[in-house]
């Protein structure tokens, strides 16, 4: 006989099993209270219309149950929460709408990151009012937000010319719509996702800012003989911090991304009495804008068309400055497209 003995204090709840124990509601349970929620708030409607939402509403719930005792079974319990009641509810009644199904996959990834966090919370505020934004925006003003994010904001892991030309063709230009317009960013800042500054302002071209991030994969390189006579020092003493050029195999050029981590590497490797001179060296062996412009136009056939846009005087692209909503937007986005995994935190 097996024999089970169990103590509680005051105000103690204790669960006795002889095998597997769930805690908070069951599939069913969860279901339920997802579909109540609707059908106590939707306006009642009239014969079809009544019917078709219905079938959307099963629909959409279904899948978020699914989803949710498939990611955060642990989670299921904060349905009986009305904050979080009432965004389920904000995400049925906008896909019951319209039945898209590109939308219902937005908003039920939303609804998930809405699920873990804390209420009173910056983070559920934010979720909450992208919920009711997201069906306000058409799949090519949400992929402007991302490209925006992607572009200026994103911080990518790129070491090579290869995983540049990843980062162009699968995380940049796979946002750039083939049509915009004047009224796609008026209707961004319009929805608050997204503000744009003033004509005044200064903006840099993309080429620029390419080469002020990645200027370590569009430098023309040097000989060895060039090093030598330029830092005036025999190679193996500058060797560690030297590899072979990425756009000329032929030649030489300095092994870091950008000046800010050429300067780490002089730290690193004692070399900062040679500093001003690699620093110089460094940056007279860089291609031009124009060279990089020109490169760039090779990697993607959209490429001349977005960095026209965005030196056009005419064009917002370039001054689009995102609020925490279109933030919240954007990485939702990219996640589903790139299949990456960007968390919220520090942009929202």
């Amino acid at each position: 006989m097996n024999v089970q003995k169990q103590n509680g204090g005051d105000n103690s709840q204790n669960i006795q099993v002889n095998g597997n124990v769930t805690c908070g509601l069951s599939y069913a349970d969860a279901r339920q209270i997802a579909l109540d929620v609707f059908n106590a708030n939707c306006q009642t409607l009239m014969n079809e219309a009544a019917r078709i939402s219905e079938i959307r509403a099963n629909k959409i719930v279904d899948d978020f149950i699914k989803k949710l005792f498939e990611e955060h079974p642990n989670l299921s319990y904060r349905l009986q929460e009305p904050s979080i009641q009432y965004s389920t509810f904000s995400v049925i009644k906008n896909y019951v709408k319209t039945g898209d199904e590109d939308l219902k996959e937005r908003l039920l990834k939303m609804l998930m990151y809405r699920m873990e966090v804390e209420d009173r919370s910056i983070e559920q505020i934010v979720l909450d009012e992208a919920i009711e934004i997201l069906p306000k925006l058409t799949q090519d003003l949400i992929n402007i937000l991302s490209l925006v994010f992607s572009a200026i904001y994103l911080s990518h892991n790129i070491n090579n010319l290869d995983t540049f030309n990843d980062f162009i063709n699968n995380k940049l230009m796979v946002f750039y719509p083939d049509r915009t317009s004047d009224a796609i960013y008026a209707h961004l800042q319009y929805t608050g996702c997204c503000t744009l500054l003033s004509e005044g302002a200064t903006y840099k071209p993309f080429p620029s800012i390419i080469k002020h991030r990645y200027s370590g994969l569009f430098n023309k390189g040097f000989s060895k003989e060039l090093l030598e006579q330029t830092l005036s020092v025999n190679y193996e003493q500058i060797s560690p911090i030297v590899t072979n050029c990425q756009q000329n195999k032929t030649l030489l050029q300095f092994n870091a991304i950008n000046e800010s981590v050429l300067n780490s590497a002089i730290s690193k490797h004692n070399l900062g009495h040679l500093s001003n001179k690699i620093i110089q060296l460094h940056k007279q062996t860089e291609m031009s804008d124009e060279e990089i412009a020109s490169y760039l136009c090779t990697t993607n056939s959209k490429m001349k068309a977005f960095m026209e846009e965005w030196k056009g005087k005419r064009s917002s692209l370039k001054s689009i400055v995102l609020t925490s909503v279109g933030y919240a937007i954007a990485i939702l986005n990219y996640n589903i497209k790139t299949k990456a995994n960007i968390s919220f935190n520090g942009f929202i």
